[in-house]
């Protein structure tokens, strides 16, 4: 696959996880069910280290959902330390 369309996929996928989540909240955003199932299956390949670079890039886009105290996603998604 190459990497023009791994992009277009990851911008799909963006766009369908922004309109299944009607209910966002500015300071920490709620997460839909659809966005909290994704990011326990991006933890899954994490703990089984099976994650690739687009789904690394897929967490940092949805970083603003991961929960305050999750510091493995967190870490994942490239967020710095204390900036939350």
């Amino acid at each position: 696959m190459n990497k023009g369309r791994v992009a277009r996929e990851l911008m799909k996928l963006a766009k369908e996880l922004m309109v299944s989540d009607s209910r966002r909240v500015v300071a920490g955003k709620r997460p839909s069910p659809k966005i909290r199932r994704r990011l326990e299956q991006l933890r899954k390949k994490i703990e089984n280290e099976s994650i690739s670079y687009g789904e690394i890039a897929e967490l940092e886009y949805l970083a603003e959902y991961i929960d305050d105290d999750d510091t493995l996603l967190l870490e994942w998604a490239g967020v710095p330390e204390g900036s939350r």
